[in-house]
């Protein structure tokens, strides 16, 4: 289950990078969590590239693929259709797993 796996990843983790992570992804998550019967990932040192590009420039635009692109890194694609993920299809779960990658890449 991709839920249960990412919650062992997360909870074993020692910092958390993400971009709005800790205003979206980290509170989706944990929703997402405890929908499955799994508690909450503990709080960790997270890095957040939104704060980061806030706080230290002044782009035009802080979304990823906006920063991506300024910066000449590959932007990412559009969002997989999560519920279909949740629902494991395979293919819209294919699409997920080369997603991801490309994000971790990006952020």
């Amino acid at each position: 289950m991709v839920i249960k796996t990412l919650h062992d990843v997360l909870s074993e983790a020692d910092i958390i990078i993400a971009h709005n992570g800790d205003k979206f992804d980290s509170k989706k998550f944990n929703t997402r969590a405890i929908a499955y019967g799994l508690p909450p990932i503990e709080p960790k040192k997270s890095v957040d590239t939104l704060k980061i590009a806030r706080r230290r420039f002044a782009f035009t635009s802080n979304k990823l693929s906006y920063l991506a692109k300024f910066l000449g890194v590959e932007s990412k694609d559009e969002s997989p259709d999560w519920d279909k993920v949740l629902a494991g299809d395979e293919q819209e779960l294919r699409y997920m797993r080369q997603y991801n990658r490309k994000e971790v890449n990006v952020s």
